[in-house]
C-alpha cells in the first residue's frame, strides 16, 4: 500500500499480526496502569479491554484492511465492539471445556484458544466488519 510518499510493502496478514501485538501491549499497560491506582483488576481489565478494543478498531480498519469507504464508523464499531465480546465468549467457554472438560494444562488451553480467537477476529474482520472498499482499489 502506497501513503504519503512511502510504501509499505507488508501484507495484510502481517499487519494484522503487527496490530495484535501493540493492541496486547496497549492492553497490558492500561490494566498495570489502573492496578498501580489500587482499582480492583476486573475494573482495570474491563477498561483495558475497551481502551485495546477502541485502538483496534481504528488500527484494523485504516492500517490492516485499509478501509476508507464503507458503513458508519459507529455502526462499524458497534459491530467490532460486539464482535469482540462474542469472541471473548467464545475463548472463556473453550478455555473452560478444555480446562475442566479434557483437563489440559491452562497455558496450552490458552494458547489453543487465542489462535481459535485470532483466526475468527481476522475473518470477522475481514469479511463482515470492514468489507468496504480498500484505498487501492479507488
Amino acid at each position: 500500500m502506497k501513503r504519503k510518499g512511502f510504501t509499505v510493502n507488508l501484507g495484510e496478514g502481517t499487519r494484522y499480526l503487527i496490530v495484535g501485538g501493540i493492541t496486547t501491549v496497549i492492553n497490558l499497560i492500561i490494566y498495570q496502569i489502573f492496578l498501580w491506582f489500587d482499582v480492583s483488576y476486573m475494573i482495570a481489565t474491563s477498561f483495558a479491554f475497551i481502551g485495546s478494543v477502541i485502538f483496534a478498531f481504528f488500527a484494523n480498519k485504516y492500517f490492516v484492511f485499509d478501509v476508507v469507504t464503507s458503513s458508519s464508523t459507529w455502526f462499524e464499531l458497534t459491530m467490532f465492539i460486539g464482535s469482540r465480546m462474542s469472541t471473548f465468549l467464545v475463548e472463556t467457554v473453550g478455555l473452560f471445556v478444555l480446562i475442566s472438560g479434557f483437563g489440559l494444562k491452562e497455558m496450552i488451553s490458552k494458547i489453543v484458544m487465542n489462535v481459535i480467537v485470532i483466526v475468527l477476529n481476522y475473518i470477522i474482520s475481514k469479511f463482515w466488519i470492514f468489507k468496504g472498499e480498500k484505498r487501492e482499489n479507488i
